[in-house]
């Protein structure tokens, strides 16, 4: 009796009546298909046909979210900074790294080494040490 009322629902009139089984049946499927292969909706399902439809369909993702133009500017900006700092850092550690090969100190106005001293990539130069300094082509800066 239980597994009777489990499988049967109360219509509005009170009657019982027995559930359908959950999903389309093949003959439903088919049946289906064959109504929609009639209207072949795809055929008027154009999108934008004018130009000014389609600039507006283009811009969809450019007003809200992580495509916005304001925070693609923003994280251009924010990318450029930190760029531009990881740069300043790689300076500085070479300025005082070499700057101790060289004897001099990194702190003074004569502790500066020019950029024609500095060699990437490659062997150092047959001259003396103080004339030219190599930084390996490897090495992260």
């Amino acid at each position: 009796m239980t597994r009777m009322l489990e499988k049967a629902t109360v219509t509005a009139n009170g009657r019982r009546r027995a559930m359908r089984p959950k999903g389309w049946t093949p003959e439903r499927r088919a049946r289906q298909s064959a109504l929609i292969r009639g209207w072949q909706p795809w055929r008027r399902s154009t999108g934008p046909r004018t130009d000014a439809g389609k600039a507006r369909c283009a811009a969809n993702p450019l007003r809200h979210g992580f495509r916005s133009r304001a925070y693609v500017l923003k994280t251009r900006r924010v990318r450029n900074a930190i760029r531009l700092c990881a740069l300043t850092v790689a300076a500085i550690r070479i300025r005082m790294r070499y700057s101790e090969v060289l004897g001099l100190s990194p702190a003074t106005p004569g502790g500066h080494v020019p950029p024609e001293r500095i060699v990437v990539g490659g062997d150092p130069p047959s001259t003396p040490l103080s004339s030219a300094i190599a930084v390996p082509s490897g090495e992260a800066l």
